[in-house]
């Protein structure tokens, strides 16, 4: 398992890196400041799944999961626990 901080990072990498998005702080709405519309949360779910091998069906999606870098590593760790079970 990834240690959280680590996890952070590779987080804030995929959004700069291959969604070519800025972030604001850790605990900023995604949402609220314009980084995250549908389209582009599509695009994150999508790199996720690829980077951390889940998969995140319909019934699973709940957009306050991914409001914020806190909350999307927060996912990330839960969904790991998960398929790892």
């Amino acid at each position: 398992m990834i240690a959280t901080d680590d996890l952070s990072q590779a987080i804030r990498a995929i959004f700069t890196e291959r969604l070519h998005l800025d972030t604001p702080g850790q605990d900023a709405d995604l949402f609220e400041a314009g980084v995250l519309d549908s389209l582009a949360l599509v695009d994150l779910i999508n790199e996720l799944e690829q980077e951390f091998g889940f998969r995140l069906s319909l019934g699973q999606l709940n957009f306050d999961d991914f409001r914020s870098l806190d909350r999307i590593t927060q996912f990330v760790e839960r969904s790991q626990s998960v398929q790892r079970s």
